[in-house]
């Protein structure tokens, strides 16, 4: 539509680009087209404003059922001309670029074709200066050719003006019933039409609408939402900045809680009066709607939309208009994204607190159904006293109990509520956060706005503790991969969790356990990477902080997957009984009971410690066990020893010797075993 105003012209003048991502889809939307004129006995062109209006819908509905994606600019000539401004460069610059950025990273070598009898202005600005600009500012070439067609000539050209001559009918009030006019074509719009949003540009002072639209199976690519921050700026965002600064590639996930939050957040707008009941049942309706989609992965993502929050919040108001613009009220991305993460840590405890118990009973099961089986027991991997099976298995229930208990205590803390805090400072509005700490479910409400709003000491609590976790999975580890190999011998390890190798056929690798070891260098390394993201930070928020969810994400997807994996190679591994038995009695486990032994017999410690190294030596010397030993032999050393002695002597009588609590002894073993059963409720 031409710039110039006058008396009989529209006072808009609209730009717009149809884009097809398939050539093929393209062809067969430019055949749709040229058959529909066949059928109708066209013999030029279809033209928006010369178009009898049943043609006009058949056109429209013709091309609705391909997909494309257009995009228009539209600029009030009245406004621009009151204000003394004129169609140049820089007026054009701007909303064109931004049009092309929003698709630069799905368009590759494209073909642009432009109509000859359009803007001349608009012709140059398109054919020397935007391809060279837009592939500057993108790794690989985005335009690789523009070239200018008659629409006569061009199908797709036509599609453009005639997507072109709806939008600029949805604008247009200069008529005598306005909503008469734009009524008639409405019905046979594209399918998804989004409302238009003011945006005020500095450069020569009008006031531009910018708009943008799509076929229903199109992308949502917003022009109108280039960004939520948009106003103020007057160049758009380096395409390369945007992928920097990007972080819905990895904060998708938080979109349950996002939601959850909004839903939350509109109820207590309504309760305050800052919404109405009707408006938050459409917020909520259309909430689920795109959870759904979501889900289903139905849900388009865009680098240019930044993150999770940005992308449902465009999708809302794409969708609602005024009306989705209204659910940030009172809100900040500063407090919401705080509110989701502690949401989703709130969760995450949640769900690993779970897994842990599932590892806890399997340990529980294997010290019941291994109650009888006496082990060495080890410090400095050396032997030193025995140990029942069931007593190990148990030791790892007590260290998997603190692991439980500190992520209770992250929960407790992280199970505040930040919303209404907004960026800093709070909020002028009658809000209500305790209404909104009640909807999602959190203990209290924070009550500093401006630490709450960069709190991330949840988030770095939560990662030390995924931190202890991995380190007690990591020993267990180390345990049976050592425990394995057949100079230990002690446990066969299930097949389904082990591997091969490429060269040697006999090998049966403990790779699942030896990953887990590793693993917990890459949880420990995550959280060193948040303990100096938060160093020296200023009050309040910095964008320092997006680059916590990457590391809390990945330890806790690290640490839940080898839990996850830990529980049935604890249930399937067998204990080998008998190597264990054959080699038992080496190393003298009974050493030390025999030393109590001669305690209880008015041996000073100290003294009966040196006595009984002096029996080690002798029996190491025959090559025998201390129980080898004659009477003879142990008065040589001191004659307050007799017979008595070998009622400690032996792994099976050693163990039977234990008697204080918390020991290995098989009535203290049987206590605990039994009061763990009680505690995770296992029949």
């Amino acid at each position: 539509m031409g710039m110039k105003l006058d008396k009989n012209s529209s006072p808009l003048f609209v730009v717009t680009a149809s884009i097809f991502f398939d050539r093929e889809e393209a062809s067969r939307c430019y055949s749709a087209i040229e058959s529909l004129r066949e059928e109708l006995g066209i013999k030029t062109e279809f033209h928006f404003t010369s178009c009898q209006d049943s043609h006009r819908h058949r056109f429209l509905d013709t091309i609705n059922s391909f997909s494309f994606q257009y995009l228009s600019v539209v600029f009030d000539k009245r406004k621009l001309q009151a204000q003394g401004g004129k169609l140049n460069k820089p007026l054009l610059q701007y909303p064109v670029y931004s049009l092309f950025s929003l698709v630069a990273d799905r368009l590759e070598n494209a073909t642009v074709v432009i109509d000859k009898t359009g803007s001349s202005a608009f012709r140059k600005l398109l054919s020397k200066d935007l391809r060279r600009d837009i592939n500057s500012k993108n790794d690989h070439t985005v335009i690789q050719k523009v070239k200018s067609m008659t629409s006569h000539s061009h199908n797709l050209l036509q599609l453009a003006d005639m997507v072109c001559g709806s939008v600029a009918r949805s604008y247009r009030d200069d008529r005598p019933n306005p909503q008469s006019y734009r009524d008639k074509i409405r019905s046979h719009e594209i399918s998804v039409t989004s409302p238009a949003r003011s945006v005020r540009m500095a450069i020569d002072g009008p006031l531009v609408l910018l708009e943008a639209a799509q076929s229903r199976f199109a992308l949502p690519h917003p022009l109108w939402g280039l960004k939520p921050w948009g106003g103020v700026f007057h160049e758009a965002t380096d395409r390369r900045v945007e992928r920097f600064t990007e972080s819905v590639s990895f904060d998708r996930r938080l979109y349950k809680h996002d939601i959850e939050g909004s839903l939350a957040h509109a109820k207590m707008l309504v309760k305050a009066g800052l919404l109405s009941t009707a408006e938050c049942q459409q917020i909520e309706q259309t909430l689920n709607s795109i959870r759904q989609e979501i889900e289903q992965d139905q849900f388009e993502y865009s680098h240019a939309l930044e993150d999770i929050h940005m992308h449902i919040e465009h999708a809302l108001v794409e969708r609602l208009g005024d009306v989705g613009r209204k659910l940030h009220t009172a809100r900040s991305r500063n407090d919401q994204v705080s509110t989701d993460l502690r949401l989703w840590v709130r969760d995450s405890i949640d769900q690993l607190d779970a897994a842990l118990e599932i590892l806890q009973k399997a340990f529980v099961s294997r010290a019941e159904a291994d109650a009888d089986v006496i082990l060495p027991g080890y410090t400095h991997l050396r032997r030193a006293q025995p140990v029942l099976a069931a007593h190990y298995w148990l030791a790892y229930c007590e260290k998997l109990d603190r692991d439980r208990g500190r992520l209770a205590d992250c929960r407790r803390r992280a199970n505040v509520s930040p919303l209404g805090a907004a960026a800093c400072a709070g909020t002028s509005l009658p809000i209500d956060r305790d209404e909104t700490a009640r909807l999602l479910g959190f203990e209290g409400v924070a009550a500093n706005s401006l630490d709450v709003s960069s709190d991330r000491d949840f988030a770095v609590e939560f990662v030390f503790d995924l931190v202890m976790i991995a380190e007690h999975l990591s020993g267990w580890a180390e345990d049976w991969i050592i425990w394995s190999t057949v100079e230990f011998d002690f446990i066969k390890l299930p097949e389904a969790f082990c591997t091969g190798s490429s060269i040697m056929p006999q090998k049966i690798n403990p790779d699942v356990l030896e990953l887990i070891r590793g693993k917990t260098a890459r949880v420990v390394g995550d959280l060193q990477a948040l303990l100096v993201l938060v160093k020296g930070l200023p009050l309040a928020y910095n964008r320092d902080l997006q680059e916590d969810k990457p590391r809390v994400f990945d330890a806790f997807d690290t640490v839940l997957s080898c839990v996850e994996l830990a529980a049935p190679i604890v249930a399937d591994t067998k204990l080998k009984r008998e190597s264990i038995e054959a080699r038992l009695e080496q190393g003298f486990l009974d050493a030390t009971t025999m030393m109590e032994h001669m305690i209880s017999q008015g041996v000073p410690q100290r003294s009966a410690h040196g006595l009984v190294g002096q029996l080690v030596r002798l029996a190491l010397d025959r090559g025998v066990t201390l129980a080898d030993l004659s009477v003879e032999d142990f008065q040589s050393v001191d004659q307050r020893l007799d017979k008595s002695v070998y009622e400690v002597l032996g792994a099976k009588q050693a163990v039977s010797a234990f008697v204080s609590y918390g020991s290995t002894s098989p009535k203290q073993v049987a206590t605990q075993l039994a009061a763990w059963k009680t505690r995770l409720e296992i029949s």
